[in-house]
């Protein structure tokens, strides 16, 4: 028979009839008397009255205690029937953080989970320069001798070079790009007064700061003999060209705007990571037939390029919506093609030709 109290003269020595303990509140497999003084067997398998789980309902294995680290906190959700465990992020201005060291950022941050708050927002412009000018020539009304030019820098990927046609003549210039190692001729012609006829000169990369500019040679026509005219075919200037530019962001910043002006941005490009994947030539579309009154109009970034086979010549014109800005020329001296960096939206068209000449078009487009 079961007891649930015992007295012995006036004391009460046990007294189980007040205790509310059952089976479900004592761990499973413990034994206890509940308050009729029956010894019963306890059922409960969780800990604290909780049974644990992982963040899909699933129950895990558990001890009679749980123990939260540092870096939790926990929740009841009464509304569920659940105690919620998360992590704990300490916030952190990001004045304190932005005067810290990198070395004292990893010492405090070691072991924790930060949240930091208060990070400025930035807006403004970043100026990406994909030109760069190397290098001017300080007097071009002056010959030209064949010499090396030195540049500043190798910060670039390509060059172009600028010519005018001679130390007279500066309303048609000659240009290339010229590869890194590479050389090429500066090709040009003219038809008027003394300057009449073609000249070309060889230019060589020879290093990175150093570009060899070779004598100017010009004749009167395909057949004349071509002699030394170092007033022919000037170089005025040289500019470096990137294929790409790394941008380096020293602090956390959101919202950047680009200048659409500075980075070269095309149609449907957004941002400057997007302008900089615009680097491939793509295939050539031919404007032979376009004239000064019926011109082509580039619909986007690209290379105006004209050239002719040995006896033929071809000037090619670039203008904006009004005005001609300059002129590029295939000479017959060898039948190099020249070619000129055109925007979007600029007209182009053959001017003069004569033999077997080739304009075209080389779009810069994704």
């Amino acid at each position: 028979m079961a007891i649930n109290k015992v007295v012995y003269g006036d004391q009460t020595l046990v007294d189980l009839t007040s205790d509310t303990a059952t089976a479900e509140d004592v761990a499973q497999g413990k034994t206890f008397h509940d308050a009729s003084g029956q010894q019963r067997t306890g059922s409960n398998t969780g800990s604290g009255g909780h049974i644990i789980q992982n963040a899909s309902g699933t129950d895990l294995a558990q001890e009679p205690k749980l123990q939260f680290g540092g870096m939790l906190k926990a929740t009841d959700d009464a509304t569920n029937g659940v105690t919620k465990v998360s992590d704990l992020a300490e916030e952190v201005d990001w004045s304190t953080w932005n005067a810290m060291t990198e070395a004292q950022r990893t010492a405090y941050s070691t072991g924790k989970k930060l949240d930091i708050v208060n990070v400025p927002s930035v807006s403004g412009s970043i100026p990406v320069e994909l030109i760069k000018t190397l290098w001017t020539n300080p007097d071009p009304s002056a010959t030209f001798a064949a010499q090396s030019i030195t540049l500043p820098n190798d910060d670039y990927d390509f060059l172009l070079i600028l010519a005018n046609f001679s130390n007279t003549v500066t309303d048609t210039q000659a240009t290339a790009i010229l590869a890194k190692s590479q050389g090429t001729y500066l090709n040009g012609s003219h038809t008027g007064g003394s300057a009449f006829g073609v000249a070309r000169r060889w230019i060589k990369h020879d290093s990175d700061t150093s570009l060899i500019v070779e004598d100017a040679y010009s004749a009167t026509s395909s057949s004349a003999a071509q002699t030394i005219t170092n007033g022919r075919i000037i170089p005025v200037a040289v500019y470096g060209l990137k294929s790409s530019v790394n941008v380096d962001m020293s602090a956390l910043v959101a919202n950047v705007s680009t200048s659409a002006s500075k980075c070269m941005l095309s149609d449907g490009e957004t941002s400057v990571e997007d302008a900089l994947t615009v680097n491939n030539l793509q295939p050539y579309i031919s404007i032979a037939s376009y004239t000064e009154s019926n011109p082509y109009v580039c619909p986007c970034d690209g290379y105006f390029s004209v050239s002719c086979a040995s006896g033929g010549s071809i000037t090619g014109r670039v203008s904006s919506a009004t005005n001609a800005i300059s002129f590029i020329t295939g000479a017959t001296i060898g039948g190099i093609p020249s070619a000129v960096f055109v925007k979007k939206g600029m007209r182009i068209n053959v001017r003069s030709s004569s033999g077997t000449t080739y304009a075209e078009f080389y779009p810069l487009e994704v």
